[in-house]
């Protein structure tokens, strides 16, 4: 009985861990999303740079404040630097022409063929569509952008709650981690070094503070 109850506290996720949830993917996402000389993640980038770093690791989701501070001070830098040059370094990892050293869609890792609408991306879209959620624009462009699904962490965590548990460990931390490694490692610049280390950091605070177990995952990239 005593690992029933155990295991019961476990799934529950609080409504302060809701918020959390929210707070990472309206942050997040934005700068995932978009160039940062576009309008869209202006006021986002404007709050980076303007991040008083301590205080704000102190409240920080899912982070204790020492291991979140170092990520937060590169993306301040990042932010407070030439958006000219964040917008070349978004452009050559996430845009192309050509190779895109971090493309941002999550089958491009866990489809054999590295493709765009592969296997996991269709699962996705189909458990969207039948939980009746829609992402905008359709499914003209992959569901499985880290951005978009940042979007979909903080949509869920404040619409419907009772998918975020799934969304999470089926769909996003299968690959997420795997992904923001490479992304750390192929950024040039402190704006999406400091992205990559944050979101590195907050997502296996996430983890651990929910007790998420996401499904094992093959990758080809």
């Amino acid at each position: 009985m005593k690992n029933a109850r155990e295991n019961a506290m476990a799934e529950t996720i609080t409504d302060d861990q809701l918020d959390g949830l929210v707070f990472i993917g309206q942050t997040l996402a934005p700068v995932y999303l978009y160039d940062p000389l576009q309008q869209s993640v202006g006021a986002v980038l404007d709050a980076f740079a303007s991040l008083d770093v301590e205080e704000a690791a102190h409240e920080w989701p899912f982070v204790e404040p020492s291991g979140i501070v170092q990520p937060l001070s590169a993306m301040r830098a990042g932010a407070s630097g030439d958006r000219e040059e964040a917008s070349r370094e978004y452009r050559r990892l996430f845009i192309g022409p050509g190779h895109k050293e971090a493309s941002p869609w999550g089958s491009v890792y866990t489809d054999r063929d590295g493709v765009m609408f592969g296997a996991s991306e269709i699962a996705l879209h189909d458990w969207l569509s039948q939980q009746g959620v829609s992402v905008a624009g359709g499914h003209a462009m992959p569901d499985d952008h880290i951005g978009t699904m940042f979007q979909l962490t903080a949509w869920l965590a404040a619409h419907r709650p009772d998918l975020v548990r799934e969304f999470l460990e089926a769909h996003f931390l299968t690959w997420a981690l795997h992904y923001v490694e490479l992304l750390q490692s192929a950024s040039r610049h402190s704006l999406y070094k400091g992205l990559a280390e944050t979101t590195n950091a907050t997502l296996s605070g996430m983890c651990a503070s929910l007790h998420l177990n996401a499904k094992p995952t093959r990758f080809y990239r």
